[in-house]
């Protein structure tokens, strides 16, 4: 069965993120169950997607369970997965701490004042400031920017620290 990859591999504290887990070759099965097992939790049913997919949804992090490793802006939960008895490979999953943005800067990056002059063709650089972010956890990072009542706008975002993720706001948005 070999080794799995999980994506994503973080999530909220609060339970709820959806985990594709790929393996090299899983068997495809219709009456064995496959289950992921977070620490302190009953097994959650995950769904066979192929041979290679398996999708699970995490539930909420139990702080204290054995298999959890707590730090100040993380958990890393040890997840076992099973197919029916046999026990297929585990992976690590790190639950976030509610994230909190304490500032946008610069402030006014979507609505300007005025758009006297074109705006900036390559775009704005937005540096979010807030707590609790993952530094290293930037696959699947986005900024979710409100463009006006009715639009927004969803781009990429990195990391940089425990406090601060960028986004490029592109000019064609601006």
């Amino acid at each position: 069965m070999g080794s799995i990859s999980v994506e994503p591999s973080n999530g909220p504290e609060t339970g709820g993120a959806v985990l594709n887990i790929t393996f090299e070759d899983l068997p495809v099965v219709t009456h064995t169950p496959i289950t992921c097992t977070f620490p302190g939790q009953a097994p959650v049913l995950a769904e066979q997607m192929d041979s290679t997919l398996v999708r699970c949804v995490a539930p909420p992090l139990v702080p204290g369970a054995d298999g959890v490793r707590n730090f100040v802006i993380y958990s890393q939960a040890l997840v076992q997965m099973h197919l029916g008895e046999r026990r297929l490979p585990s992976f690590i999953f790190t639950y976030s701490t509610q994230l909190r943005v304490s500032a946008i800067d610069p402030p006014n990056t979507v609505h300007p004042p005025t758009f006297e002059e074109d705006p900036d063709p390559a775009g704005v650089a937005v540096v979010v400031h807030g707590e609790s972010f993952l530094p290293g956890h930037s696959a699947g990072l986005r900024c979710r920017l409100e463009v006006d009542a009715t639009t927004f706008l969803e781009v990429v975002a990195s990391s940089v620290s425990n406090s601060s993720i960028t986004c490029s706001i592109p000019g064609s948005a601006l």
